[in-house]
C-alpha cells in the first residue's frame, strides 16, 4: 500500500503542476485526470494500510488468517481484470479522439491518462498477486502438519528430516 499511495501522491503533485503549467488542452486534461486517479489511489492505499493495521492488532486463528489470505490473493487477481478494463477504455478513449467532432482534447488527453493508470495498477496487482502466492509453500507446508481423527485434531511438527 505504500508504494499505491507514493504512486497516488505523485500523481496529486504532478497532475496538479501538469495542469497548471500546461500549454495544451489535451495534456491539461491529462494532467487533471491523474490528479484525480491520484486522489483515488492514495484513499485507497490510506483505507488499505487502515485495514491492515487493525488486522495485524486482531488475534486471528489460523482459519481466519488463512481465509484473509485467500481473500487478498482474489482481491488482486479481481483488480487485474479491472486494469486491463482500464486500460481498454484509455484507448478507446484516444482512439475515439480521431474521429470525435467535439472534445478531441479531452478524449485523447483523458484516454491517454486513464491507459497510464490502467497499466501502473496492472503492474502492481500482479506484483501484489505474485507476492502473495510466494506465500502459498508456507500455507501447504502448515496444512500438512496438521492431523484430523475421529475423535481429535493435533499438530505434528518435526524437528529433523
Amino acid at each position: 500500500m505504500d508504494v499505491l499511495g507514493a504512486w497516488g501522491l505523485a500523481n496529486v503533485a504532478a497532475g496538479g503542476v501538469g495542469y497548471f503549467t500546461a500549454k495544451q488542452d489535451e495534456w491539461k486534461y491529462f494532467h487533471a485526470m491523474n490528479a484525480l486517479w491520484g486522489l483515488t489511489n492514495t484513499g485507497i492505499a490510506a483505507l488499505g494500510l487502515a485495514g491492515a493495521r487493525k488486522e495485524m492488532d486482531a488475534k486471528l486463528n489460523a482459519n481466519q488468517s488463512y481465509d484473509r489470505y485467500r481473500a487478498n490473493k482474489r482481491l488482486y487477481l479481481v483488480n487485474a481484470a479491472l486494469d486491463v478494463v482500464y486500460i481498454a477504455t484509455g484507448v478507446g478513449l484516444a482512439a475515439y479522439s480521431t474521429t470525435a467532432k467535439n472534445n478531441v482534447a479531452l478524449f485523447r488527453g483523458f484516454g491517454k491518462s486513464i491507459a497510464l493508470q490502467g497499466v501502473f495498477l496492472l503492474i502492481f496487482d500482479n506484483c501484489m498477486f505474485a507476492a502473495h502466492q510466494r506465500y502459498n509453500s508456507k500455507w501447504f507446508m502448515l496444512m500438512n502438519e496438521i492431523r484430523v481423527s475421529n475423535t481429535s485434531v493435533g499438530f505434528n511438527y518435526t524437528l529433523y528430516n
